[in-house]
Protein backbone atom coordinates (compact mmCIF):
# COMPACT_ATOMS: atom_id res chain seq x y z
CA UNK A 1 0.00 0.00 0.00
CA UNK A 2 0.98 3.67 -0.92
CA UNK A 3 1.06 6.41 1.85
CA UNK A 4 -1.94 7.89 0.13
CA UNK A 5 -3.96 5.06 0.16
CA UNK A 6 -3.33 4.65 3.96
CA UNK A 7 -4.25 8.36 4.55
CA UNK A 8 -7.38 7.66 2.89
CA UNK A 9 -8.82 4.89 4.65
CA UNK A 10 -7.75 6.90 7.65
CA UNK A 11 -9.75 10.23 6.87
CA UNK A 12 -12.53 7.57 6.10
CA UNK A 13 -12.28 5.70 9.40
CA UNK A 14 -11.99 9.02 11.16
CA UNK A 15 -15.03 10.75 9.08
CA UNK A 16 -17.28 7.64 9.93
CA UNK A 17 -16.10 7.87 13.84
CA UNK A 18 -17.34 11.68 14.02
CA UNK A 19 -20.55 10.96 12.09
CA UNK A 20 -21.34 8.24 14.50
CA UNK A 21 -20.78 10.37 17.80
CA UNK A 22 -22.86 13.26 15.77
CA UNK A 23 -25.96 11.05 15.41
CA UNK A 24 -25.36 9.73 19.08
CA UNK A 25 -24.90 12.90 20.35
CA UNK A 26 -28.12 14.88 18.44
CA UNK A 27 -30.28 11.83 19.83
CA UNK A 28 -32.92 12.76 22.28
CA UNK A 29 -34.63 10.85 24.82
CA UNK A 30 -38.16 9.78 23.65
CA UNK A 31 -40.81 10.14 25.26
CA UNK A 32 -43.65 8.32 23.76
CA UNK A 33 -43.96 4.55 22.04
CA UNK A 34 -45.76 3.93 19.24
CA UNK A 35 -47.04 0.54 18.13
CA UNK A 36 -48.46 0.15 14.58
CA UNK A 37 -49.49 -2.91 12.74
CA UNK A 38 -49.90 -2.69 9.09
CA UNK A 39 -49.13 0.90 9.52
CA UNK A 40 -52.07 1.47 11.14
CA UNK A 41 -51.55 2.80 15.24
CA UNK A 42 -52.50 -0.41 17.05
CA UNK A 43 -51.79 1.61 20.70
CA UNK A 44 -49.53 4.36 22.39
CA UNK A 45 -47.83 4.49 25.58
CA UNK A 46 -45.68 6.64 27.56
CA UNK A 47 -42.03 5.35 28.19
CA UNK A 48 -42.03 6.04 31.56
CA UNK A 49 -44.75 3.31 32.00
CA UNK A 50 -43.97 -0.46 33.43
CA UNK A 51 -46.42 -2.66 31.40
CA UNK A 52 -46.56 -5.34 28.26
CA UNK A 53 -48.62 -4.62 25.73
CA UNK A 54 -50.10 -7.95 23.71
CA UNK A 55 -50.13 -7.61 20.62
CA UNK A 56 -52.69 -9.42 18.56
CA UNK A 57 -52.88 -9.70 14.89
CA UNK A 58 -53.99 -11.86 11.53
CA UNK A 59 -50.21 -12.73 11.51
CA UNK A 60 -49.35 -13.59 14.89
CA UNK A 61 -48.76 -12.23 18.55
CA UNK A 62 -46.16 -10.34 19.64
CA UNK A 63 -45.62 -8.66 23.35
CA UNK A 64 -43.77 -5.40 23.96
CA UNK A 65 -42.43 -4.99 27.25
CA UNK A 66 -41.92 -1.37 28.56
CA UNK A 67 -40.03 -1.30 31.17
CA UNK A 68 -37.01 1.11 33.06
CA UNK A 69 -37.48 3.60 30.05
CA UNK A 70 -36.67 1.18 27.46
CA UNK A 71 -38.84 -0.91 25.12
CA UNK A 72 -38.30 -4.50 23.81
CA UNK A 73 -39.97 -7.48 22.05
CA UNK A 74 -40.03 -10.09 24.43
CA UNK A 75 -42.44 -12.30 22.35
CA UNK A 76 -43.61 -13.25 19.11
CA UNK A 77 -44.62 -16.49 17.59
CA UNK A 78 -42.97 -15.81 13.84
CA UNK A 79 -40.55 -18.17 12.84
CA UNK A 80 -37.13 -15.89 12.69
CA UNK A 81 -37.32 -14.31 16.18
CA UNK A 82 -35.56 -10.96 14.55
CA UNK A 83 -37.63 -8.48 16.84
CA UNK A 84 -37.29 -10.47 20.14
CA UNK A 85 -33.25 -10.51 19.44
CA UNK A 86 -33.49 -6.64 18.43
CA UNK A 87 -31.90 -4.71 21.69
CA UNK A 88 -33.73 -2.68 24.13
CA UNK A 89 -34.82 0.67 22.77
CA UNK A 90 -34.80 3.98 24.34
CA UNK A 91 -33.96 7.05 22.03
CA UNK A 92 -36.51 9.12 19.93
CA UNK A 93 -36.21 8.05 16.43
CA UNK A 94 -35.48 3.81 17.17
CA UNK A 95 -37.19 1.18 16.06
CA UNK A 96 -38.21 -2.69 16.56
CA UNK A 97 -39.74 -4.08 13.64
CA UNK A 98 -41.29 -7.88 13.08
CA UNK A 99 -42.23 -8.22 9.41
CA UNK A 100 -43.70 -11.23 9.73
CA UNK A 101 -46.06 -9.48 11.61
CA UNK A 102 -45.71 -6.16 10.35
CA UNK A 103 -45.54 -4.44 13.42
CA UNK A 104 -43.76 -1.76 14.45
CA UNK A 105 -42.62 -0.51 17.25
CA UNK A 106 -41.37 2.96 17.87
CA UNK A 107 -39.93 6.02 20.43
CA UNK A 108 -40.69 9.32 19.38
CA UNK A 109 -40.18 12.42 21.56
CA UNK A 110 -43.36 14.78 22.96
CA UNK A 111 -46.44 15.11 21.32
CA UNK A 112 -45.51 18.53 19.99
CA UNK A 113 -42.93 17.02 18.10
CA UNK A 114 -45.81 15.09 16.05
CA UNK A 115 -47.88 17.72 15.66
CA UNK A 116 -45.27 19.91 13.89
CA UNK A 117 -44.37 16.94 11.92
CA UNK A 118 -47.88 16.28 10.49
CA UNK A 119 -48.79 20.29 9.38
Amino acid sequence: MKKKDIYLIVSIVLLAIIAFIGIKLTQKEGKRVIITVDGEIYQEATIDEEKEIEVKTDHGVNVVQIHEGQVSMIEADCPDQVCVKHSKISKSGETIVCLPHKVVVEITGEEKELDSLVQ
